[in-house]
């Protein structure tokens, strides 16, 4: 159940139009990950990168809040790495990150949370 939702999830293509670019939803992790961080949506940099966390937020939060390594971090045995919006949704005007759109957040991330074997 939970790879099958991780396959529909990447390569979900539903606000491509909204977006006028391809979206690439990143998903990390799996359902017994021990620790659960859900952020707002991924930056430009991880929509490139493909893996969650490879900008300035993720050298925040990895050093000083977490305080572990990379290795630690993306060890799926410890953590699954969700967000509200999959996908990088672009800067607005004033190059403001633009709100996630809450149809990702309606069409995911309940189902992902279900699926957890975990505490939360």
């Amino acid at each position: 159940m939970f790879n099958e939702l991780k396959r529909e999830i990447e390569k979900c293509n539903y606000c491509e139009e909204k977006f006028g670019f391809e979206p690439h939803p990143i998903f990390w992790g799996q359902e017994n990950s021990k620790i659960v961080q859900i952020s707002l949506a991924p930056s430009s940099a991880v929509h490139n990168s493909g893996k969650p966390f490879t900008d300035m937020s993720g050298k925040t939060l990895k050093k000083e809040w977490y305080q572990i390594s990379d290795e630690e971090f993306y060890n799926v045995d410890n953590f699954f790495i969700g967000a509200i919006a999959h996908c990088y949704s672009e800067k607005d005007k004033k190059g403001n990150d633009r709100q996630p759109p809450k149809c990702c957040f309606n069409k995911w991330v309940e189902k992902e949370l279900k699926i957890l074997n975990n505490e939360i």
